[in-house]
């Protein structure tokens, strides 16, 4: 259920495992800026990174790690309340190798980041879009044609 606590100096402990290719952060309720940044810049090895329930992500520092962990093959952003579209749309163009991609209960999700999953991952082949409320069949359709790999997709709640 995740860690309770989580300060900048534990954020520059795990910036110092420079070969780390699998973290999970889930429900970290005070992983902070500071601490994402540090892990983003000393981490680029990361293959596969959850921060799902973590309330302190902001777009802004998302995008930035986006941009440094291009190496991503999984990112599970479940119920992170701050993603939209905007966000999703450069989180795909730059980690454009992922094959697992999470993003249930991310209520500002819809059509535009979808689109450009579609644009940008074509190795993906795990999508989780439970609870979005904005998604049409269109953009399911981009999705179908533009991730080729696609074999598990979760459109439940989808209303």
């Amino acid at each position: 259920h995740g860690c309770q606590v989580f300060s900048d100096s534990m954020g520059s402990q795990l910036a110092l495992c420079t070969h780390l290719e699998e973290l999970d952060l889930y429900g970290c309720t005070q992983l902070s800026s500071n601490s994402l940044q540090a892990i983003s810049m000393a981490c680029t090895r990361l293959r596969v990174l959850n921060l799902g329930d973590c309330p302190l992500l902001s777009s802004a520092v998302l995008l930035n790690m986006a941009k440094r962990l291009v190496c991503l093959q999984e990112l599970h952003l479940a119920r992170v309340k701050h993603l939209d579209d905007e966000c999703v749309q450069q989180v795909a163009v730059s980690c454009s190798q992922l094959r697992k991609l999470n993003l249930n209960e991310c209520k500002g999700i819809g059509d535009p980041a979808l689109f450009s999953i579609a644009r940008s991952c074509p190795h993906l082949h795990t999508l989780k879009l439970r609870g979005l409320f904005k998604v049409t069949d269109c953009a399911v359709e981009a999705l179908a044609e533009g991730c080729p790999r696609l074999s598990v997709l979760h459109l439940s709640r989808c209303d």
